[in-house]
Formats: C-alpha cells, sequence, structure tokens
C-alpha cells in the first residue's frame, strides 16, 4: 500500500468523487486524477492538502513498518503547522538514528537563531524598531 492508494481509499470511504475532491482543493479534476493514476507523483506538500480536505492527519497516508495503515480517529482540525506535518513524515520515514541527528541539527539551528536574535535586539536596545539606528549613534552591522 502507498499513498496513492492510501487517498484512494480515504475517497472511497468518504463516498466522495475526484471531481468533489478537486472542486474543495481549488484544482482541476484532472489534476486529482493524474494523482489517483499515478501519471503524477503526489509531492510530500500536496499531502497536508489532502489531508485537511479528507478530515486525517497526514500520517494517516503512511504505512507503518506492520504493513498496515494507520488511519485512527481523525482529529477534528488537524494540526497542519509545518512544524507538526515535518515531525510526523519523519517519524515514518527516516530510520530513528538519522531522525535524532536531524532533531538536535534543527534544534542547534534554532538555538543559534535565536542567540543572534537575541544579541541583535540587545546591541540595538530593547525599544529600537527593527532597522533603526543603534542607540550609541553607529550604523547599524551589514548583513
Amino acid at each position: 500500500m502507498n499513498t496513492r492508494q492510501s487517498l484512494r481509499d480515504l475517497i472511497e470511504q468518504r463516498g466522495m468523487s475526484a471531481s468533489e475532491l478537486a472542486r474543495r482543493l481549488g484544482e482541476h479534476r484532472n489534476w486529482v486524477i493524474d494523482r489517483l493514476t499515478g501519471r503524477v507523483q503526489i509531492k510530500a506538500d500536496e499531502v497536508p492538502r489532502f489531508a485537511k480536505v479528507l478530515g486525517v492527519a497526514p500520517s494517516a497516508f503512511f504505512e507503518p513498518a506492520d504493513g498496515r495503515i494507520n488511519r485512527g480517529t481523525p482529529p477534528e482540525v488537524p494540526d497542519l503547522r509545518p512544524e507538526v506535518v515535518i515531525q510526523a513524515l519523519l517519524e515514518r520515514l527516516v530510520p530513528r538514528p538519522e531522525r535524532e541527528l536531524i532533531t538536535r541539527l534543527v534544534e542547534a539551528w534554532q538555538s543559534y537563531r535565536l542567540n543572534i536574535v537575541t544579541e541583535h535586539h540587545e546591541t540595538r536596545g530593547a525599544s529600537s524598531p527593527p532597522g533603526a539606528p543603534a542607540e550609541s549613534g553607529q550604523a547599524p552591522p551589514e548583513g
């Protein structure tokens, strides 16, 4: 079972036609049919759109290691924030050691960005809006 088959199953379970799905997505009917037939591969950024329209979590499109589709009980409103979708994809597609490494790298990057923003804020003064000259009368740093 794959993402395309999961999509077909979910559409069938809801008694929805390709035309209705296309209308709800704001796409042409052929756009949906191309994905259902495999003429066009379903892209990762399309999964959350399908999930929202079908009322399931994006993870419903990916099968766990035992080969069963985990449809679960769909949440009332799927959480489609990028970090949630990315975490679900990581959990389904990336082996644990690599997933932990990716998570640590992302956390280090976020910490670095937070430190840069904090340092910038402290050097400019808490009341200065972004882009305002520094209180010391010096020009803002380049870059």
